[in-house]
């Protein structure tokens, strides 16, 4: 009886041993978490190049009244700024004359329509969002030089179109028959 105990006491044991000890899988639960910021940031979803027409003999122009303006479509996520960071010459073929000698003064406009207001009759005004200018042959004063950031647009913008306008100019002489192509870089600050 002793042994019949003994061995009861045992298999007992090995029995418990085996429950509390065995390996099975316990679940196991955890929590990983995330966390980020996004910047300002700005895309230039198109662009679309302006078409500069003559008015008169001493003016190539590419705005609303004359040619046909170029064009940005910009998103922003925050306010941005908006630079005219360069106004140069993209292969212009003159007949006579260069290019650096040929133009006087050449300025470049950014503009955010209807955003500047109304006029005292109650049209809406457009907003001058970058200006600068450029004279080629060095003799005009620049009251705009390029690099020179617009005032901050603060609002997000989203799907936006921004007519970009050029004037090229020779002032008191015709300008030279031939291709003027001038290019315009425009760069976006996010705030």
């Amino acid at each position: 009886m002793k042994n019949l105990r003994r061995l009861a006491l045992v298999a007992g044991v090995a029995a418990l041993s085996a429950i509390a000890f065995s390996p099975k899988a316990q679940a196991q639960t955890a929590n990983v978490d995330f966390s980020g910021s996004i910047g300002p940031a700005c895309i230039i979803n198109s662009v679309t190049n302006g078409t500069l027409v003559p008015v008169g003999t001493q003016i190539l122009a590419a705005n609303s009244a004359f040619g046909t303006p170029g064009n940005i479509n910009v998103t922003c996520t925050n306010g941005t700024t908006f630079t005219i960071t360069g106004i140069t010459d993209n292969g212009s073929s003159l007949t006579t004359g260069t290019y650096a000698t040929g133009i006087s003064l050449i300025a470049a406009q950014i503009l955010d329509v209807g955003a500047g207001g109304t006029d005292p009759l109650g049209n809406p005004m457009d907003l001058t969002v970058a200006i600068a200018q450029v004279s080629p042959d060095g003799n005009n004063g620049i009251g705009f030089p390029v690099g020179v950031a617009g005032p901050l647009q603060a609002a997000a913008i989203t799907n936006k179109n921004y007519p970009v306008n050029l004037n090229l100019t020779k002032n008191g002489v015709n300008l030279s028959s031939g291709f003027y192509k001038v290019r315009v870089g425009v760069a976006l600050t996010p705030q």
